[in-house]
């Protein structure tokens, strides 16, 4: 981001991590960037301060939480505006593997195009390790 928007002024950007120590290492960094700690699939989570988003880019936030977690924060985007989610996919993962998996700090692939997320694929940007999910 710190490189992408000096290009594009008017675009705006806020990254948000669970993880305290690394919102106030990229604040560190990139002090002109907006950094937030918040847990976007937390049950309680507080996003009300969250600007309104038009696209969200997540490498791998989904993939720490567990399956109810992560349907919660893709929820909380969709009220907050976001059109578009930009993020990795494992094609046939079995998104029920990610109601077992125990909290954050564990890893569960997830195709967003299947239950119980069911989001519609808008285009594939770049196809990486393009077989099928297998462990």
């Amino acid at each position: 981001a710190a490189h992408f928007l000096p290009q594009r002024p008017g675009l705006a950007y806020t990254g948000v991590d669970i993880v305290a120590h690394v919102i106030e290492e990229n604040r560190r960094h990139h002090p002109a960037l907006d950094f937030r700690c918040v847990d976007l699939g937390g049950e309680f989570a507080d996003v009300s301060a969250l600007p309104a988003v038009d696209l969200v880019f997540s490498k791998e936030t989904l993939n720490h939480m567990v399956v109810q977690d992560a349907l919660r924060a893709v929820h909380r985007w969709r009220t907050m505006g976001c059109k578009f989610l930009l993020a990795n996919i494992a094609r046939g993962a079995p998104n029920f593997r990610g109601v077992e998996k125990g909290g954050h700090m564990n890893y569960a692939h997830y195709d967003y195009e299947l239950p119980p997320f069911c989001l519609r694929k808008f285009a594939p940007l770049v196809e990486i390790n393009a077989d099928d999910w297998s462990e």
